[in-house]
């Protein structure tokens, strides 16, 4: 019988690819890929960003709101003391406190002790100097005044509307609560960077590690670079910046947003920089002023006064 080796047609032997083909083939895809994964993880990014920038204006939101209850914008630093006794003491930070206190709830009664240091239920003493109160800067005042006080398991619950006593965390319940004024505080994002049982809040940002810095220019009056720190347990504090953003490169020139407040996300790095001279039209320049400014630590900080990162 004969055997016909040519069975095949030269059409059914080439519907099969070679080797080669597929090796081009691989290579082609990978060519691809390697041009759309840029494209990909920079609309990520922006995406990313700008989730950010719709929540500091949902902040500006929230102080404006802050603002119509009370008949003024939150401060960036009050202490809240524990002791009864201590609310009365003739010092600058006393008298500071009590009439902010006073503006928001015209009753309330200073001669109460109270415990700030909570968490979990247990009392905190961080620096073990059985300080009488506890002091709040930018970052925790962001928290403390849109957020209100926290419950013994860590949520922020809003005010009491117990005029007496508005700091209580114990009048749980509908209808006993003024706030929170942004309810996101409690979205799993709330940090103690310093340990001091005082919350501040980080932006949605993956693996952020700092939070959202606050400054007030108390009613157009000033900022104070005292209230940028978010960490002061060193000296000089770990963690700050050293000034708010200006329009101009000396040191007094006029501040963005004056008269209101300034809202500073440290962006993707995780680093504020060192703040002060910013020039929308002209960003490279002024984030590189004065000489030996770290630009590149600013340049992706999302800002309340400024639309996406302060440089591309």
């Amino acid at each position: 019988m004969k055997t016909n080796r040519h069975s095949q047609s030269p059409t059914a032997r080439r519907a099969a690819f070679t080797l080669i083909e597929l090796l081009m083939v691989v290579v082609i895809i990978s060519l691809l890929i390697g041009l759309l994964l840029p494209a990909i993880n920079s609309v990520v990014i922006s995406a990313r960003e700008a989730r950010v920038t719709t929540e500091i204006q949902q902040l500006a939101t929230a102080m404006h709101d802050f603002k119509a209850k009370f008949g003024f914008e939150p401060p960036s630093r009050i202490v809240l003391f524990e002791d009864g006794g201590q609310w009365m003491a003739n010092t600058a930070d006393a008298r500071a406190s009590r009439a902010t206190l006073r503006k928001m709830f015209s009753q309330i009664a200073f001669d109460i002790d109270r415990n700030f240091n909570l968490r979990n239920g247990i009392e905190l003493d961080p620096d073990g100097d059985n300080a009488p109160g506890v002091t709040l800067t930018g970052a925790e005042c962001l928290v403390f005044f849109l957020g209100g006080v926290r419950s013994s398991t860590g949520e922020i619950i809003g005010f009491s509307k117990n005029p007496v006593n508005p700091l209580d965390p114990n009048s749980a319940g509908t209808g006993n609560r003024l706030g929170p004024f942004y309810p996101e505080l409690n979205s799993g994002r709330l940090v103690d960077i310093d340990d001091d049982g005082m919350p501040e809040f980080l932006d949605p940002l993956p693996n952020q590690t700092l939070p959202y810095i606050y400054a007030s220019s108390n009613g157009g009056r000033g900022y104070h670079t005292a209230d940028l720190i978010v960490d002061g347990r060193q000296n000089p504090p770990a963690v700050r910046m050293l000034n708010v953003y200006r329009q101009g490169a000396a040191p007094t020139a006029t501040p963005f947003n004056r008269q209101s407040f300034q809202i500073i996300s440290p962006g993707y790095d995780a680093d504020y920089g060192t703040g002060g001279y910013f020039d929308p039209d002209n960003p490279d320049a002024s984030l590189a002023t004065p000489t030996g400014r770290d630009a590149e630590a600013e340049r992706d900080n999302l800002t309340n006064f400024h639309g996406g990162r302060l440089a591309p």
